[in-house]
């Protein structure tokens, strides 16, 4: 009876986790922040892997301090609609990018990584997992 009623559980398991079906990660929204600083673009952020779909740009007065990563020149300690959506990146105006997989700067995934005027496909692994990020 108890093997019984343990496959009737896995099985019961099995059908509520295909109901649930994969995690997917999509942007909620276009959005352009730190426009109080200047118009500037210094960082953006794609919702596709190959630069399209909806985008998170991040403006400033000017080029970013880049001689320095121990103070960041901008922080956005979370991107609301934008948990785990972002998989291609640019920063521009001498800025490098740091990801972090959770709000509030926890869990860096990368350490600060210039991704270039024209931008690319954020590092293998890293696609989908970013909630906050810092420029220098």
């Amino acid at each position: 009876m108890f093997t019984k009623l343990l496959g009737t559980m896995g099985a019961a398991t099995l059908i509520a986790l295909a109901c649930v079906g994969p995690a997917s990660a999509t942007a909620g929204d276009s959005y352009t922040v730190g426009g109080q600083y200047g118009s500037v673009l210094r960082a953006e952020f794609r919702q596709n892997v190959d630069g399209s779909g909806f985008f998170w740009k991040t403006l400033g007065s000017g080029d970013c301090s880049k001689s320095t990563t121990t103070t960041a020149d901008y922080t956005a300690s979370s991107m609301p609609d934008w948990n785990d959506a972002l998989s291609w990146a640019r920063d521009r105006v001498l800025c490098d990018t740091k990801i972090f997989q959770d709000t509030g700067l926890v869990n860096p995934l990368t350490g600060f990584v210039d991704y270039g005027d024209t931008g690319r496909t954020v590092a293998s692994g890293l696609n989908n997992r970013t909630s906050s990020y810092q420029l220098s």
